[in-house]
């Protein structure tokens, strides 16, 4: 039996080590305060924790069940004892829970390709130890990385915070770290929803986003990662989300989009605009006919931020903190609404912005995550948007995406028929009015000057060339000639003629 149960933990990404020599907890059982039987998770599903009694727990992962049993109950061997003293952390997603929950000081080891934030810099970066547990995938089976990486939502991976927590026996808080980012989160996504509920009818749709990923070895457009995933920020963060499958539907797509976001997991490979624009057919900052495109201020951002290890931090941390991945994209499309937060993750490449900086001295004096960033993220500004043109595009490429968590879907059907008529209409007719009036004032300013070179009667009036022209049946092409400064009709038959008997008489 106990064989079975080691050969279980290591099935699920989990190995087991040494028990620690002395036990931190009192003698309560730190599950004492939880209800018998299974723990209801509001958001995610990858995922069960489950309260046997005040002193023992258990985990399952896809259908792989994991006990923990508290240091200072009844013993337990096949189970892993609980707080654990030392972890070492072999696989993506981990380290950032472990930060929010202030737990950094138990890690032993960590491979460094995974100790990228402030914080985990400082650990020592070597291969896996004889720690009491170890978080990786060398079974080849279920690891836990693949499990939170396939929620389908911020929030739901968020949530996973309970279960490293009861690794810990609770002593990370865990209930309590959710709760406030649950809390950010919904603060951010509640102003969206307060500008969609208060402005929409009046300005139209949010921002259109084409969210798509690259393949290197390919030098092709694919498709993100996890869709769902993608779709519920983008639409909690404001924007409409389109989802480009391949080159094709990309193309279709970009001629509608105000931002264009890219999901590339690129190891570490250096991202710029100008592998960008190798993969994209050669777009670039200054091609025309697309709205994201605008100069320096053009709109192709990604997720990164490097270590000086050379690999990214976006998928070791966001996991954990989907308050800031929420803050960081709101950014994209109001850059005015939170001028005390400086985005995290977040790089334009279309201006060449290079990558922001993880450094183990920015970790100082802090000792979890959330220290750093609470209070700061969610701002008492209302939240407009001000990139993209706030209206629905004439022909809107379909797309099979989902609505946000927060119930806040926009996918731009909300927009009357009506609505938009009256405003295509109305820009239309703007449109002639101000091009009618350039052309009168143009004509009006050659008459001027014909009449100051002494080519027509100063008293027939500046318009009165027009009408001349008219006559004779010819239409004119403005020149210049010679030494007169005037824009002058190019002499051709009749009207060559008038002119210049005009000029000469």
């Amino acid at each position: 039996m106990r064989v079975c149960s080691i050969l279980l933990v290591l099935a699920v990404g989990i190995s087991q080590g040494t028990a620690q020599s002395t036990c931190p907890l009192g003698t309560a059982g730190p599950f004492a305060g939880m209800a018998v039987g299974p723990v209801a998770l509001t958001y995610a599903k990858k995922f069960t924790l489950e309260i046997v009694n005040a002193f023992s727990a258990t985990v399952t992962v896809a259908g792989k069940q994991i006990t923990l049993a508290a240091c200072n109950g009844p013993a337990s061997p096949s189970a892993i004892v609980v707080p654990v003293a030392s972890v070492s952390v072999q696989q993506t997603a981990v380290v950032g829970f472990l930060e929010r929950l202030g737990k950094l000081s138990s890690v032993s080891s960590i491979d460094k390709q995974y100790a990228t934030s402030d914080c985990a810099l400082n650990l020592p970066t070597t291969a896996a130890s004889n720690a009491a547990v170890t978080f990786g995938s060398a079974s080849g089976n279920l690891d836990v990385a693949a499990a939170i990486l396939s929620e389908s939502s911020p929030l739901a991976m968020a949530e996973w915070v309970l279960f490293f927590d009861a690794f810990y026996a609770g002593t990370g808080n865990g209930k309590t770290v959710f709760d406030g980012i649950v809390s950010q989160y919904q603060c951010l996504a509640g102003k969206v929803q307060k500008y969609r509920e208060s402005n929409e009818a009046k300005y139209g749709t949010d921002p259109v986003v084409v969210i798509s990923a690259s393949d290197f070895k390919a030098n092709s457009i694919i498709a993100p990662t996890n869709i769902p995933f993608w779709t519920t920020v983008f639409t909690d963060a404001g924007g409409v989300p389109l989802i480009a499958q391949d080159a094709s539907t990309f193309a279709s797509m970009a001629h509608n989009a105000d931002v264009v976001f890219d999901a590339t997991f690129e190891g570490a490979t250096e991202y710029n605009i100008k592998l960008w624009s190798a993969i994209h057919g050669g777009l670039t900052p200054t091609s025309r006919g697309y709205p994201f495109l605008n100069g320096f201020q053009s709109q192709i951002w990604r997720f990164d931020e490097r270590a000086a290890n050379g690999y990214d931090d976006f998928y070791q941390s966001s996991p954990a903190q989907p308050d800031l991945l929420l803050a960081d994209l709101i950014q994209i499309f109001d850059s005015d609404f939170n001028t005390a937060y400086n985005p995290f993750w977040l790089r334009n490449l279309a201006n060449s912005a290079t990558y922001t900086q993880s450094k183990g001295s920015n970790c100082a004096g802090r000792t979890t995550f959330s220290q750093y960033f609470d209070g700061k993220l969610c701002p008492s500004r209302d939240y407009v948007p001000n990139v993209g043109r706030l209206e629905k595009p004439a022909s809107l490429p379909s797309s099979s995406n989902t609505g946000g968590s927060t119930g806040s879907s926009n996918n731009g059907s909300n927009v009357s028929s009506g609505s938009l008529t009256a405003g295509v209409i109305g820009g239309i007719a703007g449109g002639v009015a101000a091009g009618l009036i350039v052309v009168c004032l143009a004509v009006w300013c050659i008459g001027k000057r014909r009449a100051k070179a002494g080519l027509d009667e100063r008293d027939r009036g500046s318009f009165a060339w027009v009408s001349d022209a008219a006559a004779n049946r010819r239409f004119v092409r403005i020149g210049e000639e010679n030494d007169v400064g005037l824009g002058r009709v190019d002499a051709e038959e009749g009207t060559a003629n008038y002119l210049t008997a005009r000029r000469s008489g």
